[in-house]
């Protein structure tokens, strides 16, 4: 597999994932069930290494397409917004790491404080990876692309 395969093959998972696993943090946070707080935290943490692959491969991803002719500008407009993005993701999956550690001894005190700093961070993270995912999808269709 070149890196373009890999990158499209990898590229939903950090978006639909971090959907998935904020929505079941903020059940398990406000429903104070702490297997559903527990899950999500894992599943965050699980997106934020899935991102790295997807990140990495999109260099090599973007040499390829631009090979066939696809307007640069659109693809330096997507990594632009990848590059935030990536930050962001991994400050995400660094404090659900935390939440899901100190979530272990007590879903109250400093868990339960972590845990809604991450659903803070989770909300945020995923307008950034709509965004990305929006301007990724501009690069191949051109119907999307705002004029």
């Amino acid at each position: 597999m070149n890196d373009a395969q890999i990158h499209l093959a990898l590229n939903h998972f950090p978006i639909i994932g971090t959907l998935f696993g904020t929505v079941l943090l903020g059940i398990g946070v406000f429903g104070k069930n702490k297997s559903l707080l527990n899950t999500g935290l894992i599943i965050l943490i699980l997106m934020t290494l899935i991102t790295i692959p997807v990140y990495l491969s999109g260099e090599g991803a973007e040499e390829i397409v631009e090979e066939i002719g696809i307007d640069h500008d659109v693809i330096h407009e997507h990594e632009e917004i990848a590059e935030i993005a990536v930050w962001f993701m991994d400050g995400l999956g660094l404090l659900a790491l935390a939440s899901f550690f100190f979530t272990r001894k007590t879903i109250y005190g400093l868990g339960r404080l972590l845990s809604i700093a991450t659903l803070v961070l989770g909300i945020i993270v995923l307008g950034f990876m709509f965004r990305v995912g929006s301007s990724g999808g501009e690069i191949r269709h051109t119907e999307i692309r705002g004029q």
